[in-house]
């Protein structure tokens, strides 16, 4: 048995899987299977596995049904002791499965452990390193309050962690029905019942721009998960709160700025006015079309290194 199945969904990333598979075999710590399933691509993804000499790698062709159940497949038919993912268009630097490793092997108990990430923006060659509250950069162990320290930028991203096989089998796996945030909700769900380790290593490159990620998709036709399902945890954790409020929140106005007012409101309508920035508080009574202005430029700004907090 393998101590980590890496689990690939792939979905017309025809132009990128082949460097993302290269960055998995060039891992240090050798001792994995790989699990390829194509979710119905109509791009020719599935190509390079014609005749494969992968090693160690099975592939699963199946109809599209989205991301999440891509996973799922993957996780059912592994072997390994932990379940590390990583995305079609993402990569890993070579000591990114000897850090998980050595994190689990530190700290068992963990439902996550997790790498540090950088982000690869197109309009710029510098990578920008997600920064933690109340954690230094060099802090490596089980996080204090991992919520707390997600507020800004998110500890938890689907290229940087691993999860015990056997933590699935007590939370079950992602929502088949949920198709954003699908991962943050997985994620929620472990962290709100196990420790979880973090590492002070960057070994994994997430690509913020790539086509026909389902993250740059409108809001039409998205189904969000039920925020209000974790509703019972947010009473006796207040961090935890405050992170489903900033999702709510993030959530809410995209729904503004493409006019769906109903449901911009039903989203704001659940959040705690003490986690409404004052800023955001003046967002909701912008009109939807200068709210669009916004966003995209805020955009902009991060596709060029420049995170704007809103």
């Amino acid at each position: 048995m393998p101590v980590f199945t890496v689990v690939i969904p792939l979905y017309n990333k025809a132009g990128y899987i082949k460097n993302t598979l290269s960055s998995v075999y060039a891992q240090t710590f050798t001792d994995f299977e790989v699990i390829v399933v194509n979710d119905g691509s109509t791009d020719g993804s599935g190509d390079l596995f014609k005749n494969h000499t992968y090693n160690r790698l099975t592939y699963f062709e199946t109809e599209n049904r989205g991301v999440s159940s891509a996973r799922n497949t993957g996780i059912k038919n592994a072997s390994g002791q932990l379940i590390a993912f990583l995305d079609a268009d993402d990569e890993w630097l070579p000591g990114h499965l000897n850090e998980l490793y050595r994190l689990h092997t530190q700290h068992p108990e963990a439902g996550m452990v997790i790498s540090r990430y950088s982000i690869k923006n197109p309009g710029s060659s510098k990578l920008q390193k997600p920064t933690y509250l109340n954690l230094e950069e060099s802090f490596t162990g089980i996080i204090p309050d991992f919520f707390g320290s997600s507020l800004v930028n998110h500890i938890a991203w689907t290229c940087v962690l691993a999860v015990p096989l056997q933590v699935f089998k007590v939370t079950g796996g992602f929502s088949e029905n949920v198709t954003h945030p699908e991962d943050t909700e997985m994620w929620i769900k472990i962290a709100a019942k196990y420790p979880v380790a973090l590492g002070s290593n960057y070994t994994a490159i997430y690509n913020f721009e790539v086509p026909q990620s389902l993250s740059k998709r409108n809001m039409e036709g998205r189904k969000l998960m039920d925020f209000t399902a974790f509703m019972h945890l947010e009473a006796k954790n207040p961090s935890l709160k405050a992170f489903i409020d900033n999702l709510r929140l993030e959530y809410a106005l995209k729904f503004r700025a493409e006019g769906n007012i109903v449901k911009s409101n039903e989203l704001y309508g659940q959040t705690a006015k003490t986690n409404v920035s004052p800023a955001k508080k003046i967002l909701f009574k912008t009109p939807p079309i200068a709210l669009r202005m916004l966003l995209t430029t805020k955009r902009w700004l991060f596709k060029k290194g420049i995170h704007i907090p809103f």
